[in-house]
């Protein structure tokens, strides 16, 4: 299993961003990466932060190694001139990415350098690099602090790992009257997903999971999973990431036939209905009614308690070759979705700054329920299934067309957790927006 993969399955990012964010938008994928290629060159020792960097890093460079087709990743990393020996491994990190045509090496570029590599590895989607290095930014020692000297303001450490992807349905997905999502949405329209994709899951952590799929074609694919109100997001988006990945392998998640559990649940019912049972008709005509959405979040990846602090703060800044004070990190990540596809981007940004304030997190483990469990046992033989996505919830966009040995098979990109829609009638979007960043 891999082991980016594990740290979204619990949740865990979700969880430790802020409640205060009204609409949680993370990429796992750059995120993780950068954490685990940054905590492999400094050798951070597995127990400071899990998964184990040294493990998902072996992940990391193979999927900068061998690019997806339809998601453009981009690393980078830079360090001053001068080398010491306790660097070492940070510059061979930029060496090997240099070598795979990533933009690395000695030196420290310009901040417009760094927005304008920003923006083209993310569609235009983000036009600013998140951690801003300007000498103005941070604090600067007085004169008694520095005995008269000129601070120096030259970062000591600058990487990123940003992305981008997207793609069309085969067909436009059905703009209907938003009906029950009116009210708690505060939209006038939905979208109508259907097919044998659409329907209710088990997950031990949460019980019944409504799960609509949708498929683009370049390999990508997004799942929208609702639970019942009263689980927690991340208990939700820890069963949406574990539900992704069986789908990505090709297994059975969807309950069918005595599975199901007759009746009306609220956001979702299911009946028997003689003209849908059996053979190819059943769960054909599932159905579910989501609202359109999108979302642009920006997080302090050191505040979030996932090993950004043992890793950057406690390894890294020590093998700097001069003093530093703290690391810096920021993400920022862009998803939408809506009747004709979807679209997603995303940085994590980090760097090694004088001065300034710092705010830190230490990372917790994270364990995974590998066990599914018995399902219980309901008085169903439903056939047919209708979920109302009415209140919040997950969803997640992962690689579906690779090989089960791929580094990129069933890899999330983005997991978010959907609290506000977006009212805009999909008809009055210019087409081709999805391309315009």
């Amino acid at each position: 299993m891999h082991t980016i993969m594990a740290a979204a399955d619990e949740g865990r990012v979700a969880e430790a961003l802020t409640a205060a964010t009204p609409h949680v938008s993370v990429s796992p994928l750059a995120v993780w990466a950068q954490l685990a290629l940054i905590g492999d060159a400094v050798g951070a020792r597995s127990g400071e932060v899990a998964p184990a960097t040294s493990d998902a890093a072996e992940l990391v460079r193979g999927v900068l190694a061998h690019p997806h087709p339809a998601c453009t990743v981009g690393a980078t990393i830079w360090l001053p001139f001068r080398s010491v020996d306790d660097r070492q491994r940070l510059e061979m990190l930029a060496d090997s990415l240099r070598e795979q045509g990533h933009w690395a090496g000695p030196g420290m570029p310009r901040l417009e350098d760094l927005d304008a590599w920003t923006a083209d590895h993310t569609g235009g989607a983000i036009g600013q690099f998140p951690v801003d290095l300007a000498p103005g930014l941070f604090h600067i020692p007085s004169d008694w602090e520095t005995g008269g000297a000129e601070p120096d303001s030259t970062p000591g450490l600058v990487t990123a790992i940003a992305f981008q992807t997207g793609g069309h349905w085969p067909a436009p997905l059905e703009v209907v009257p938003a009906g029950e999502l009116a009210a708690p949405w505060s939209i006038s329209h939905a979208l109508r997903v259907s097919g044998p994709e659409c329907g209710l899951a088990w997950d031990t952590e949460v019980g019944l999971v409504g799960v609509a799929v949708n498929r683009s074609g370049n390999g990508m694919f997004t799942v929208s999973a609702i639970a019942d109100p009263g689980c927690r997001e991340a208990e939700v988006t820890g069963a949406a990431t574990r539900i992704t990945r069986r789908f990505a392998a090709g297994e059975r998640v969807l309950l069918r036939g005595n599975e199901l559990p007759v009746g009306d649940g609220g956001w979702w019912r299911v009946s028997d209905s003689p003209l849908y049972r059996g053979g190819l008709m059943e769960q054909q005509h599932n159905a579910a009614l989501l609202p359109i959405w999108q979302s642009i979040d920006v997080h302090d990846l050191m505040a979030m308690g996932l090993g950004y602090w043992n890793v950057m703060q406690e390894s890294m800044l020590p093998q700097l070759a001069d003093a530093f004070d703290h690391a810096v990190a920021q993400h920022v990540s862009v998803l939408r979705f809506d009747n004709l596809g979807f679209g997603a981007a995303a940085v994590a940004a980090a760097g090694a700054v004088r001065g300034g304030w710092v705010s830190a997190l230490y990372a917790d483990h994270i364990t995974e329920p590998v066990d599914l469990g018995p399902l219980p046992a309901f008085d169903g033989g439903g056939t047919l299934v209708e979920l109302d996505f009415r209140h919040p919830f997950a969803a997640v966009v992962a690689t579906a067309s690779e090989h089960g040995g791929s580094f990129w098979q069933g890899l999330p990109l983005h997991v978010a957790w959907v609290v506000e829609a977006d009212p805009q009638v999909p008809d009055t979007r210019p087409s081709g927006y999805l391309e315009d960043w």
